[in-house]
């Protein structure tokens, strides 16, 4: 997944800024993500906290870490592919939902009252 901008506006009340991508700043992840209410942040996300040379300035001056609006894009990405590549490779240990098919492994697992990973819920084993 790659996305493609190539002029923003900067985001600073009074500050009608056009800036190439390349040339625009957003505060660190993190920040965004607090600012964002704590959700999960993605890249189109990025294009609302995007601010201009001088006002990044001006920030980072009042101590918030600013990057590069790109670098900051292909990180999210970069990070995106890597979940979707754990979360696959992860999923051959996930245990089936159905007792009857689960491992022996797994229903000593269940039986434990380890939870499953899924929700953080423990799965049940019916009685025959």
């Amino acid at each position: 997944m790659t996305t493609t901008v190539t002029s923003l506006a900067c985001v600073c009340p009074g500050c009608e800024t056009k800036i190439p991508a390349e040339k625009a700043w957003v505060p660190e992840i993190r920040a965004i993500r607090q600012a964002e209410g704590g959700k999960p942040i993605v890249p189109s996300d990025l294009v609302r906290h995007v601010h201009c040379d001088a006002d990044a300035s001006f920030a980072r001056q009042m101590k918030v870490k600013m990057f590069r609006f790109l670098d900051s894009v292909a990180q999210l990405e970069k990070r995106a592919e890597e979940r979707a590549r754990v979360r696959t490779h992860f999923a051959k240990y996930a245990l089936p939902a159905d007792p009857e098919t689960a491992t022996a492994m797994g229903k000593a697992l269940q039986k434990a009252g380890v939870p499953n990973g899924q929700n953080g819920k423990v799965l049940a084993l019916s009685a025959p």
